[in-house]
């Protein structure tokens, strides 16, 4: 900055070289030019009023709450708007189905172009709303921009604090972690490389300006609360270093809509905006000399983020976070890709949530992104392991048979409530629906695979495990639940049963038969009477039984029917022969063992399902069920 001098300035200046001159001493020069110095530079570089601002000023509050009001929902089914999901975002894959019942949320693909119209189409649809704090820090920031602008406008003639009210120079700071973010972007976002860039850009000890603070703000990552919320909160992340602050209008399109919105908030992020907050009134308290607009804009900002603090779901959100969703500041332009490309395909994030003793599911539109050489990025993709084989139980295992392959048969008869009056035998026939949904769920959860009659018996001829954790769920006697609360059950969860059906007289129905058949489940034969075979002594009989059921199915269903189970698991070495000139791959009886051998296809043991999670949990790892 120039210095204007007054004739007293040069004159005192002229004096003391004059009189140093004349003495011949160059020390008492220096001595003067420092005197003159502190008498008149320093007052024009500092502020008249004494202006600066240390940490100290801008200590947000120790009370603020710095733990989020709501926590992910623990998914043991999936919740009850799933048909909503389904039919706005199609069905889910199986490792969607994972991902979401282990972690309460996925990303769903849909073909929408930007953010606000995203958001638009969830209002249409009357989907709840979810605003995640990455959106509400990118509009907070264009409002700061926007003070920050209206400052600088305000104090022209004063030169000297321009360097506390810019925003967006990207300081050496900047550079230098901006430099080794796009030099080592996959363990950067893994947080193993620019630590030292990042320590020095949130270090709160340093004297502030509003590029620091804000920049400390786009560079800080979203807390985490499992892998995949760790995976998805990369990719906001990619979004807000991306984003510039740029300010822009609300779409002219923005309306009022009805719809339930949970606002998803970070507060370490809350921290750093209240740091700016308090900074901006620090500001405006020093000098003193902004219009009452400005003033204006500060408060408001103030009282938002002070709303934001307080908040919890049920609460009002601010209209200014509401017509969030259609202010066209949200969506990435084509030249905000500094680090990395957004993915063409914009996808959704259903995230569901624990609030007040209820499981609430909210959807926002977000980004997801690439290289930019359109190379995959390992942060920013994830993947179900489905060579899960060995990877801890929740029970610890049995010891193996040698030589048997482990695969988990279970054995269900009724999918029902116990009616009154039932003894034990016949009540633990029961599985209550709710306790099968968690089952099955279970599954789900732990990527277990559920398999037909046919690719048991592959995988048995190869006297291997599986790679993959794998199971088959028998149905026996086709009573008329497992058609009406069975299998719509395991529609819903992508899973595959074996219906072991007798063909003559079952509560199921050819149509209802066929109908499971053509939607992924396995029919197997009951025999056609499900008399007891150990007693069935004539050939005719038999044959009927055993052979022509098999038939009768294979008409109802157009496909091939190639497993068979003992009615009553009982056997003897005629049935056996029966079985297997009727061509049956397998056959399967009752037993103990999840272990079976590749010698005894047409003898393999099922494990009796009960209703209990723990039974279940247990069966699963070869221990006792009961």
């Amino acid at each position: 900055m120039k210095e204007n001098k007054s004739p007293r300035t040069i004159l005192f200046k002229k004096t003391m070289v004059v009189l140093c001159v004349l003495s011949g001493i160059e020390i008492l020069a220096i001595i003067f030019f420092g005197l003159y110095y502190n008498l008149f530079i320093t007052k024009v570089h500092n502020n008249s009023k004494g202006f600066s601002i240390s940490a100290e000023d801008i200590k947000a509050n120790q009370d603020t709450n710095t733990t989020s009001n709501s926590e992910l929902a623990n998914l043991e089914i999936l919740p009850s708007d799933y048909d909503t999901l389904t039919k706005n975002f199609g069905v889910f894959t199986p490792h969607e189905l994972t991902t979401y019942l282990r972690y309460s949320e996925v990303l769903k693909t849909k073909d929408t172009t930007n953010l606000t119209n995203g958001y638009k189409y969830l209002q249409d649809s009357q989907l709840n709303i979810l605003i995640p704090q990455t959106y509400i820090s990118q509009y907070i920031l264009t409002e700061v921009q926007s003070i920050s602008q209206a400052m600088i406008n305000e104090n022209k003639s004063n030169e000297d604090i321009l360097p506390y009210l810019e925003m967006g120079i990207e300081s050496s700071i900047e550079n230098e972690l901006s430099s080794c973010i796009k030099e080592n972007m996959n363990t950067f976002l893994k947080e193993e490389t620019c630590a030292e860039q990042l320590s020095k850009i949130h270090d709160e000890s340093f004297l502030p300006t509003l590029n620091f603070l804000t920049a400390s703000l786009r560079f800080k990552p979203l807390e985490s609360e499992n892998e995949y919320d760790t995976y998805v909160n990369n990719h906001m992340y990619m979004y807000q270093m991306n984003k510039t602050y740029t300010q822009v209008a609300s779409s002219e399109n923005s309306y009022s809509y009805s719809n339930d919105i949970y606002l998803d908030l970070d507060y370490s992020q809350i921290h750093k905006i209240q740091l700016i907050i308090n900074y901006l009134k620090s500001v405006d308290s020093k000098l003193d000399n902004f219009s009452d607009a400005t003033k204006k804009k500060i408060s408001n900002l103030d009282t938002l983020v002070g709303l934001l603090v307080a908040y919890k779901y049920g609460d009002t959100v601010p209209t200014a976070i509401e017509d969030l969703v259609n202010n066209q500041l949200l969506n990435l332009t084509t030249n905000e890709n500094s680090y990395a490309q957004a993915s063409t395909q914009l996808s959704f994030l259903i995230k569901s949530f624990n609030l007040n003793n209820e499981i609430k599911t909210f959807i926002a539109p977000i980004y997801t992104f690439e290289g930019k050489d359109k190379t995959a990025i390992p942060s920013l993709t994830f993947e179900i392991n489905d060579n899960n084989f060995d990877e801890p139980y929740d029970v610890t295992p049995s010891v193996q048979k040698k030589g048997s392959v482990r695969i988990p048969i279970f054995m269900y008869h009724q999918i029902a409530p116990v009616p009154a009056g039932q003894n034990q035998f016949k009540s633990g026939l029961y599985v209550d629906p709710l306790d099968f949904e968690k089952q099955m769920a279970y599954l789900v959860k732990n990527n277990y695979k559920t398999i037909s009659a046919q690719e048991y018996a592959n995988i048995l001829k190869t006297g291997k495990n599986p790679t993959q954790k794998t199971t088959m769920l028998t149905f026996d006697d086709g009573v008329l639940n497992q058609y009406t609360t069975g299998y719509p059950i395991l529609k819903k969860y992508g899973l595959t049963g074996v219906f072991y059906i007798i063909s003559q007289r079952s509560g199921i129905n050819q149509a209802q038969t066929k109908e499971m058949s053509d939607n992924g489940m396995d029919i197997g034969s009951h025999s056609a009477h499900h008399p007891d075979l150990t007693k069935v002594t004539d050939p005719s009989e038999l044959s009927a039984e055993i052979v022509s059921s098999r038939y009768s199915l294979q008409n109802a269903t157009g496909k091939p029917v190639t497993s068979f189970c003992y009615p009553g698991c009982g056997y003897n070495s005629t049935t056996l022969s029966y079985v297997a000139s009727a061509g049956y791959t397998i056959a399967v009886s009752c037993g103990a063992t999840i272990d079976n051998y590749p010698g005894h296809a047409l003898t393999l043991s099922r494990v009796h399902a009960f209703g209990s999670m723990d039974s279940f949990k247990n069966l699963l790892s070869g221990q006792p069920g009961w």
